[in-house]
């Protein structure tokens, strides 16, 4: 019998709790919710020094449940004595176990906070690593499932040895971005877009500085956390000290994602410019996805998965040397860049990739493995 989601009851195996600002695991749970019978969204368990499992409904949705798990363990034991924590896990899990409906499913998104997923008796297993993590407990949790999946083909290389059928599935698009649609725009300066945390050591400070001095003609706006402290490095306080003052910059702050979808749709260009020599998780990133959703042309450093694919304005290699020089002629050739076939391949390619696609591929995956 073919595999289907439908009618399935899946508990998803977060690393991160459930919020208003989501990433992957929120959004396969939420479109997950609308196919299943059921979906369980395990958040990380809570050190509170106390045991206790809650459940309640997601944005009242009887069929998407987020479960909270307080421990009454110090958060020591979890990293100086990792074998203990399991055992006392595995004991918080078959009490877990008890307070849900059976699980036909499990998907985990990590596998150092709850290991022992054996204990749900689940038929099938799923493990989605995103980023690289080295940790020798990784294989050991991989073979426990029957199918790995990873949007980084650096990850599945790292478990290239494990026995589980490896996947790659690319990033998901997310419907605030599905729902874009991309217009021309005529004003008088270009507006420059770019989406991400400003405090992050991968971005390539130099080479951004460069660019928003040598082009008081464009404008450029920032969407995302620019927050600094006493111990934030210079470089980085300097960066956003020049966005503060520099007039032909915006600082937008963090933007919901649906308000996001919206901002970006109005900008001319989109801008990746990070240092992939720094950069230490994988090879893919899920903003180019969302920046692909408006059809705009998009600068970016070297990005291995999208290497030939002609979707992006992108550097040869992983040195960044010639990136202002691309940047200057992408702004030189942006008319053709912003013509309505070009637009159309980047738009089809991230509309290839909703979440609702991708699960019907992974959904694919598992009837392979019959």
């Amino acid at each position: 019998m073919r595999f289907s989601f439908q009618d399935k009851t899946v508990l998803i195996v977060s690393n991160v709790e459930w919020s208003d600002f989501q990433v992957s695991k929120h959004h396969y749970a939420a479109t997950l919710s609308t196919i299943c019978k059921k979906v369980y969204y395990l958040s990380p368990p809570l050190l509170t020094g106390r045991n206790k499992i809650a459940l309640s409904a997601i944005d009242g949705q009887n069929n998407l449940i987020e479960v909270k798990v307080e421990l009454a363990v110090p958060q020591l034991v979890r990293f100086q004595f990792y074998k203990l924590y399991v055992l006392y896990v595995k004991r918080v899990m078959r009490k877990l176990k008890k307070a849900l409906d059976d699980i036909d499913l499990v998907w985990s998104f990590e596998h150092v906070k709850y290991p022992e997923i054996e204990v749900f008796n689940a038929p099938l297993n799923i493990y989605h690593p995103v980023d690289q993590l080295d940790d020798e407990n990784e294989m050991r949790f991989a073979n426990k499932n029957d199918i790995v999946l990873s949007c980084s083909y650096d990850v599945l290389e790292k478990l290239k040895d494990c026995k589980p059928p490896k996947h790659f599935i690319n990033h998901g698009l997310a419907t605030p971005y599905a729902n874009i649609k991309p217009r021309t725009l005529n004003d008088a300066k270009i507006k420059v877009g770019f989406v991400g945390n400003l405090i992050v050591p991968q971005i390539d400070y130099h080479t951004f500085t460069t660019i928003i001095k040598s082009h008081p003609d464009l404008n450029f706006y920032f969407y995302g956390k620019s927050d600094v402290s006493d111990s934030t490095p210079d470089v980085m306080k300097n960066f956003v000290t020049l966005i503060r003052n520099s007039d032909n910059c915006k600082l937008m702050g963090v933007v919901n994602p649906t308000e996001l979808a919206g901002e970006i749709n109005t900008m001319d260009i989109m801008i990746l410019c990070y240092d992939m020599n720094v950069m230490s998780r994988g090879n893919n990133s899920h903003k180019i996805l969302e920046y692909l959703s408006t059809g705009k042309p998009i600068v970016s450093n070297y990005i291995g998965l999208y290497e030939g694919s002609g979707l992006l304005e992108m550097l040869e290699s992983t040195d960044n040397s010639k990136y202002v020089e691309l940047f200057d002629n992408t702004i030189l050739n942006l008319r053709a860049l912003q013509s309505e076939s070009e637009s159309e391949k980047r738009r089809s390619f991230a509309l290839d990739n909703t979440y609702k696609k991708q699960i019907k591929r992974i959904e694919q995956h598992l009837n392979d493995l019959q």
